[in-house]
């Protein structure tokens, strides 16, 4: 099934609580991930996500999961999670 055909299935059997979520970008967490919107899935590549860390517990962990080989990341830059996740700072708003 294409992303967008089962992203929009999916959809329909998203607990309408979800859609209430005031932290819908995990602003209270240490690490936080994301869809990275600012992309159109092409249905070519593997997928990605935006990883955000916003403490220094979060970073630590984040380090040592990355040392550990769990995790491959690499920096993005800013206007990339602003763009990706636009719905949800509107939402907030």
């Amino acid at each position: 099934m294409p992303y967008r055909e089962s992203w929009g299935f999916l959809q329909a059997y998203r607990p309408w609580a979800t859609r209430l979520w005031p932290d819908g970008t995990g602003e209270l967490a240490d690490i936080s991930c994301g869809d990275p919107w600012y992309e159109e899935p092409d249905g070519k590549n593997p997928g990605f996500s935006l990883v955000v860390v916003r403490t220094e517990r979060g970073r630590q962990i984040l380090h040592e999961a990355m040392k550990a080989g769990y995790l491959d990341l690499r920096p993005a830059e800013a206007w990339k999670l602003r763009k990706s996740q636009a719905g949800l700072a509107r939402k907030k708003g």
